[in-house]
């Protein structure tokens, strides 16, 4: 006698429980096999729905946010200036190189005493040619500034809107 359990769904005697179907035991609707039952897949499906009616709005709320995450993941991250040497590290940003991310290198931004003066004689002796660009530049990295300034306020109230609505969401 071969049967095919196709359209059934095996269930552990916990999970008959929790679906309130102890009282099926022993009919026709839950066959027993090995360790546990197998339940018509249709009557599986409705006494699901009725034990848990908000699984398909949980699930589509757990797919949005997913969704949301995996974008918010993806964006291209506009990273911090440092509070030392601006300049240096907007040249370095446009360059390409990888000078900020490099532990060797983190005091030059981050120590006070690392801070190029590029009002100094030095300065102007070691960088002759800043002094013919300082003008064109000076305003360049200004315009720099406002705009990551805005760029990071924008985004930190996106991220607290999403947050916000998160939470009305449950």
């Amino acid at each position: 006698d071969n049967v095919v359990y196709d359209d059934y769904k095996f269930l552990t005697q916990e999970e008959i429980t929790s679906l309130g179907l102890s009282h099926l035991v022993g009919t026709n609707y839950l066959r027993a096999y090995m360790h546990g039952f197998f339940i018509d897949m249709k009557l599986y499906r409705e006494v699901k729905d009725i034990v848990n009616p908000f699984a398909f709005e949980e699930y589509k709320d757990n797919l949005v946010m997913n969704k949301l995450e995996s974008q918010i993941k993806d964006r291209i991250k506009v990273k911090k200036l440092p509070k030392v040497n601006k300049r240096l590290a907007i040249k370095d940003m446009h360059k390409g190189s990888k000078l900020l991310e490099d532990d060797r290198f983190s005091s030059l931004f981050n120590n006070p005493d690392y801070n190029i003066d590029e009002e100094s004689e030095q300065y102007k002796l070691i960088n002759p040619t800043v002094r013919k660009h300082d003008a064109t530049k000076k305003s360049e990295f200004e315009d720099y500034l406002s705009q990551s300034a805005s760029e990071e306020d924008e985004e930190e109230e996106e991220e607290i809107k999403t947050i916000k609505r998160k939470g009305s969401m449950k």
